[in-house]
């Protein structure tokens, strides 16, 4: 809901729906409590379940972008060589690319998850 309590599509229709898109598969193998609808909460999430900043990132690993020029912060993951997967703002669908934003956006920050020890 926004401010005037109305309810908002925050994922534009499928436009924006990258946290959607990440969040829901780390919530589907237990690395997040649950999917969330906005990067910024899909991060913090992140944070609070054992994902910590990487300079080396490796497939599997969560990949960020800055906001865009309309304000939009975009993640994905990384799956190979200056290749990754994100939801394309175009289909409304994930889809494989460079680093490189059609925008020229390049990553601000990668993230690798810490498995918990058994005891």
């Amino acid at each position: 809901k926004d401010e005037d309590g109305l309810a908002e599509d925050v994922a534009g229709d499928g436009e924006y729906s990258c946290a959607m898109y990440v969040s829901s598969v780390l919530s589907l193998h237990g690395m997040i409590d649950r999917p969330h609808a906005t990067v910024t909460t899909t991060l913090t999430k992140m944070a609070e379940h054992g994902w910590n900043e990487t300079q080396q990132p490796e497939p599997g690993d969560v990949v960020e972008w800055g906001k865009s020029a309309d304000g939009h912060e975009h993640i994905g993951f990384v799956v190979g060589e200056n290749a990754c997967i994100s939801n394309s703002q175009s289909t409304g669908n994930p889809q494989r690319h460079a680093f490189s934003m059609n925008d020229g956006r390049k990553p601000v920050r990668y993230w690798k998850y810490t498995w918990p020890k058994n005891n």
